[in-house]
């Protein structure tokens, strides 16, 4: 199965050592290369165009040529641009992408200071299984039915409704891989994955809630300074309760937590004594070695986990002084 794997676009040019046959081949007029390209295997084509030195409207054309000269499905397709092509350019080449049944699509849409709109023919994907989206505003069609193979969803500095992100997820059935960066606002956010086996949360972030996500084995909150003084006035307890249903995934093998979130886990009013982990085998911790609330929430974790097999913790005093000049 063909695949059109790692496209990238910048102005940065890239110096190369070549050699006599490349300089020829880098020399020949755009309408004879073009030509040429046009008769070769996809994979060949790119390597042979990206010998030479483009000019941003040769570069464009050539993807152009490059997808449409192609036949039958394509399974991979990699799109990293930096304010070097128009918006327009990548609408174009995604609609070709969703009319051959893309698989694995990965965009980092770098049009700062501005996000790049997803066209609504991306949520017609029927067959696509990995979906890594950068700088990109979501806006689901009311019609959307969901992603019934996607196996594995990243969204970094993303911008979408918080209901529409929940819909998108309960939309995806087989669903393994959830990873969210960059949140900028995420106040209150219920996660559905019945088969759901990774998490991973950055950002502004609060109240978390974990429905039917029985299989999960590997979580990470990473919150953010800016999430925990957004989210000081939390419901009495959430930070607990949460820490409860951790407790109750018997599948849970490996936890990774920041400093900022085991803080907002402190703040929580909640018993002292804490669930047993006692399936968990990895522990992954960044502390401040002046924060005592921290430290005691570390030690129920510990005393919690019997089986651990392997702890990591970072300890910094830096970051507690930013740290203390918000909660204090």
């Amino acid at each position: 199965m063909n695949e059109l794997d790692g496209i990238k676009i910048r102005r940065k040019k890239l110096k190369r050592i070549r050699s006599p046959m490349q300089g020829r081949i880098s020399n020949l007029p755009w309408n004879t290369l073009d030509c040429i390209l046009c008769h070769l295997p996809i994979r060949d084509a790119w390597k042979l165009g990206s010998r030479r030195s483009w000019g941003k409207y040769e570069l464009v054309n050539l993807v152009h040529r490059v997808l449409l000269a192609h036949c039958g499905q394509i399974d991979k397709f990699k799109l990293s641009t930096y304010n070097s092509i128009s918006s327009s350019d990548v609408d174009h080449w995604i609609s070709y992408l969703t009319k051959n049944d893309i698989r694995r699509l990965s965009l980092i849409c770098g049009f700062y200071p501005e996000m790049y709109e997803l066209p609504p023919c991306i949520f017609s994907c029927r067959q696509i299984t990995h979906l890594c989206i950068d700088n990109c505003l979501l806006k689901p069609p009311l019609e959307f039915k969901g992603f019934n193979c996607l196996v594995s969803l990243n969204l970094e500095s993303f911008s979408i409704d918080t209901i529409a992100l929940e819909r998108l997820i309960r939309s995806c059935p087989v669903l393994e891989r959830l990873v969210l960066t960059k949140i900028t606002s995420l106040p209150l956010f219920k996660v559905y994955g019945p088969n759901l086996k990774y998490l991973c949360l950055d950002g502004n972030f609060g109240d978390i809630h974990l429905e039917n996500c029985s299989l999960l084995t590997d979580i990470s909150f990473q919150m953010t300074l800016d999430g925990l003084e957004s989210h000081q006035e939390f419901e009495e307890g959430s930070a607990y309760r949460l820490f409860q249903a951790l407790g109750c995934l018997c599948r849970l093998r490996r936890l990774t937590f920041s400093c900022v979130f085991l803080k907002y886990l402190a703040m929580s009013k909640g018993p002292e004594k804490l669930h047993v982990y006692k399936h968990l085998k990895a522990l992954k911790l960044s502390m401040n070695s002046y924060d005592l609330d921290e430290v005691v929430v570390a030690v129920s974790l510990l005393s919690g986990s019997s089986r651990l097999q392997e702890l990591y913790i970072s300890v910094s005093f830096e970051f507690y002084l930013q740290l203390r000049s918000i909660v204090y």
